[in-house]
């Protein structure tokens, strides 16, 4: 699918400010985003840019239950690969044509308020479609 760019692999932890600091010591040159406030998905983020073509998004519930607090739960620490699409609508029928399911749509506040779909593949991994 030409239309995806890999943009970061997201990371369920704790506490981000532990997370930003652990991850410091493998990437000392990395640098961090504003933490944002996903408010639809009871969760903070913070974007840890490894590279110029990758970046870890750092996730933290802020309320519960979240988005995330069935992952916790089990024990599930990587949630999933994030991709910027460049064709967004097409991106998601394409995807749902080749077997993937297709959950709603959230605009988030981590990506300037535009469009994001999380899909689940048929292998049961987790990817987070956002609009570029």
């Amino acid at each position: 699918m030409k239309t995806l760019r890999l943009h970061h692999i997201g990371l369920i932890v704790e506490n981000i400010d532990n997370a930003v600091e652990h991850y410091r010591l493998l990437h000392p040159n990395a640098t961090t985003s504003p933490r944002y406030v996903v408010h639809s998905q009871g969760v903070s983020v913070l974007f840890f840019q490894v590279s110029k073509d990758l970046c870890f998004e750092f996730i933290e519930e802020t309320r519960h239950p979240s988005a995330i607090t069935t992952f916790k739960k089990k024990g599930i620490n990587f949630y999933h690969v994030g991709y910027k699409s460049s064709e967004f609508d097409n991106t998601i029928k394409e995807l749902e044509e080749s077997g993937y399911k297709i959950f709603d749509t959230i605009i988030s506040e981590a990506y300037q308020h535009k469009r994001v779909r999380f899909v689940l593949s048929p292998d049961l991994h987790w990817l987070e479609i956002i609009e570029e």
